[in-house]
């Protein structure tokens, strides 16, 4: 799509709908969260990006996954320093 505010409007309400029809896939539940995220990130909304990161560690899912959701949550607002971590 034509920029990150498109595209997040355009991947939220599928991946919504898919953990609510499907939330025992928590694999594919992540990696449409982990996809929110990072256009969070590249729109420099670093509190939103941590939001949807945080999310990923409700869902059941394979620990890579997992770790990957602490790594970004840290980032996006722990004391990595958060917006320099991306710029």
């Amino acid at each position: 799509l034509e920029d990150d505010a498109a595209s997040l409007a355009a991947l939220r309400p599928p991946c919504q709908r898919l953990a609510q029809l499907h939330p025992t896939h928590g694999w594919a539940i992540s990696e449409c969260l982990f996809e929110l995220g990072w256009l969070e990130v590249a729109r420099g909304d670093l509190t939103a990006a941590r939001a949807v990161f945080e999310s990923m560690l409700a869902v059941d899912q394979k620990p890579l996954a997992r770790e990957l959701a602490l790594g970004f949550v840290a980032l996006c607002g722990g004391k990595g320093g958060g917006v320099h971590c991306w710029r």
